[in-house]
């Protein structure tokens, strides 16, 4: 799993929530809408800034696997984010590594020891903060509720220490 590294973090933090060895009194639980556009930005699996059809094609298959691949295309179409491969291939990314875990976690603990939980998901364009700043042009025109992993920080903690110029 994503969390997981055999010493830090040796089992799923839903494991540990389950089995009563770490208990939460509360907790917030969220993520960005675009949470993992960092990483995917290396060549080849970033599809580039005008990424064709093939080229999401290709970068699913990177990103999945060949057999995972079209399923995942048929979930998120170019279509549903302005035709931008980028921005497909980065929200399903997203909602594999970063939403579906953090809600499955959530839903773990609230539902072993009625801990209050707090969740958001934040989706501000913010394109002089984001830390993603080279693929934000990329982001398709009206889609303004792009938010890279880390863009959150400038109004979680009121600095202008994350803007990047």
């Amino acid at each position: 799993g994503y969390f997981l590294d055999d010493e830090i973090m040796p089992v799923q933090p839903e494991e540990l929530f389950r089995s009563g060895a770490v208990v939460v009194e509360n907790l917030i639980v969220g993520g960005n809408s675009y949470d993992t556009t960092v990483e995917l930005m290396p060549y080849p699996i970033f599809p580039g800034l005008n990424g064709t059809e093939e080229d999401y094609e290709r970068s699913l298959k990177l990103v999945f696997g060949s057999d995972n691949a079209p399923a995942i295309q048929a979930q998120y179409p170019m279509s549903r984010f302005g035709g931008s491969a980028s921005a497909a291939i980065t929200q399903a990314n997203s909602d594999y590594i970063v939403t579906c875990p953090s809600l499955s976690i959530a839903d773990s603990i609230a539902n072993t020891n009625g801990t209050s939980i707090f969740s958001y998901r934040f989706a501000h364009l913010q394109k002089e903060c984001d830390p993603a700043v080279v693929i934000v042009p990329a982001v398709p025109e009206g889609m303004d509720d792009w938010a890279s992993h880390g863009s959150e920080l400038f109004f979680v903690f009121n600095s202008s220490e994350y803007v990047v110029s």
